[in-house]
């Protein structure tokens, strides 16, 4: 019999791991045009034939099937809801509106006064290549002197979400998890597509072993 975990890796190469295909369509759901990212943008288009799209457009008829994955981008949603999240491949880079997609009650954030090092929790295709403990920003602060930050899915998470990478301190701080398709979420919900979950956010400052890590989900 197949284990859950051998399930969940099968799951994440047949839905995520499809850059061989540039063609393949992938959408890039926005709130607001100033927040596309474009770092995001660059890297989805080095393997995919990437699509923005605008939340306020999608609607109950939406047809999301021709796109491999949709990706979400670190803004709050207005209407999180009608964003096919547990319902569609997802890549999901938001620490705004998880807890209304039923993964975790609160996120949580953390800062340092040097670069934020993280640690490789599960051995699976997103955490391919990487070192066991690596720095995921190429800095402590931003050009203004504010820390940069890293936010994860705590102990207060749906109990099916898995941790791939965490803090240092703590292999229970997801700062990359992953969300298997049947996965009981937080309520008594239940999703029904695989997701990732992305929290390392601060997009300008990541070192080059964080965007190949982005490149693997």
């Amino acid at each position: 019999m197949i284990g859950k975990r051998a399930m969940l890796l099968a799951l994440m190469l047949l839905i995520f791991a499809t850059g061989a295909d540039a063609k393949q369509r992938v959408a890039y759901i926005y709130q607001s045009e100033r927040n596309i990212e474009p770092v995001i943008t660059a890297l989805l288009n080095e393997s995919f034939d990437l699509e923005l799209l605008a939340a306020d457009s999608i609607t109950a008829s939406t047809n999301f099937s021709g796109y491999a994955f949709i990706t979400i981008g670190n803004e709050r949603f207005t209407d999180p809801y009608k964003i096919p999240v547990n319902k569609f491949p997802a890549l999901v880079i938001n620490t705004y509106n998880v807890d209304e997609w039923k993964w975790v009650r609160s996120i949580t954030c953390t800062q340092q006064n040097f670069p934020i090092h993280l640690k490789v929790v599960s051995r699976n295709p997103l955490t391919e290549g990487m070192p066991d403990v690596f720095q995921a920003y190429t800095s402590a602060f931003d050009k203004n002197y504010i820390s940069i930050k890293a936010c994860y899915l705590s102990g207060d998470r749906a109990a099916g979400i898995n941790a791939t990478v965490s803090t240092l301190k703590n292999a229970n701080e997801a700062v990359i998890a992953v969300i298997g398709n049947g996965t009981r979420l937080l309520n008594k919900n239940v999703s029904t597509a695989p997701a990732v979950f992305f929290g390392a956010v601060e997009i300008d400052y990541w070192t080059e072993q964080t965007a190949t890590l982005f490149r693997n989900s």
